[in-house]
């Protein structure tokens, strides 16, 4: 076993929080925007009251008196235990015998190549589950025993995300009307104790047509603010966010369900968020003995030495589990 004790110095708690930090950035709009708040969680599981509570305001209490207890809906506890996100790749004897004519950091970029590849994945998953949450539900392709099945959560009790729908949009409409349905999702967020900080994610179709309708008639509506940026709209206030990401997942195909690639934001929806809402991105306890059971965003150690083609495995894990706030989002679905 003296390769694994090998391999294991340079896949220290420390180089592995080194290559979090120096790893690939990747485009990931809605984890990066939406989720920047981030706890990592004592426990594998995590009761669906505390990723559903909403934290708004309270009554001030006078001295002497009980304190407001914190509102738990009168819902049963329920407990979310996910699976999480487990990676396995493979250093080869050839590979580690030519490690041995190589210098310690040299050996360490080897080790790093391997830890880049599997946060690539970590990071790509974790984006897509923060994307999905948006909507009110995640149902995300899953491993098991029993083949693929899905790994879903629920964080409003219809299922869906609340919507907007008293109007639609198109090539004939005004900017004012693009004004009108942002007012009225906006009205719907402050009903809900929000709208301190609002951003509204764009698909690539219903961001086009707004971006039509800001070059060809803002200069007949002069009293409007319009500015438009890489990848932003400003109209009368209102920040449109075009997000044109996607991810492998279930995906609609005629009266079936497949694996295909799904937009972040569908092409023709809006959705609004505000971003001072407390959106948390929780990483759970690891089902890893090397990593001390601890929660934490990512971690790596070598696994079990192989005979049959010799060599040894690299395991990595990570538990992302997302928790948007409900009442800080609103959709305008399929609005062409």
């Amino acid at each position: 076993m003296p390769i694994d004790v090998n391999i294991r110095k340079y896949m220290t708690a420390k180089t592995i929080a080194q290559r979090i930090e120096s790893s690939v950035s990747i485009s990931t709009p809605i984890r990066d925007l939406v989720f920047k708040r981030s706890r990592q969680h004592p426990y594998p599981k995590i009761g669906i009251d505390q990723i559903k509570k909403v934290v708004g305001n309270v009554p001030v209490t006078r001295r002497g008196t009980p304190a407001v207890p914190i509102q738990k809906h009168g819902r049963t506890i329920e407990e979310i235990v996910p699976d999480g996100i487990d990676l396995q790749d493979f250093i080869s004897a050839m590979d580690l015998n030519d490690m041995r004519l190589l210098e310690a950091v040299n050996v360490q970029g080897v080790v790093n190549n391997v830890l880049d590849d599997m946060l690539l994945m970590v990071k790509k998953t974790t984006e897509a589950l923060c994307a999905q949450s948006l909507t009110g539900k995640i149902k995300y392709p899953m491993k098991s025993d029993l083949d693929d099945e899905p790994y879903e959560i629920s964080y409003v009790d219809n299922a869906s995300m609340p919507e907007y729908t008293g109007a639609k949009l198109s090539s004939a409409s005004k900017i004012s009307d693009i004004i009108a349905i942002c007012d009225a999702m906006e009205t719907m967020v402050q009903d809900e104790g929000w709208g301190g900080n609002i951003e509204i994610l764009a698909g690539k179709d219903i961001y086009a047509l707004i971006l039509e309708l800001v070059e060809t008639k803002s200069s007949k509506q002069n009293n409007v603010s319009v500015k438009v940026d890489k990848g932003t709209i400003t109209v009368g206030g209102y920040t449109f966010r075009k997000v044109n990401a996607s991810y492998k997942g279930y995906k609609t195909v005629g009266a079936s369900t497949a694996i295909g690639t799904v937009k972040e934001i569908p092409e023709k929806s809006l959705c609004m968020v505000d971003l001072n809402a407390p959106h948390t991105l929780f990483y759970l306890a690891l089902d890893d003995i090397d990593a001390g059971l601890q929660a934490m965003p990512f971690f790596a150690a070598p696994g079990e030495v192989k005979k049959n083609p010799p060599g040894i495995e690299i395991l990595g894990r990570s538990k992302p589990v997302p928790a948007p706030v409900v009442g800080a989002i609103r959709w305008f679905k399929e609005a062409m």
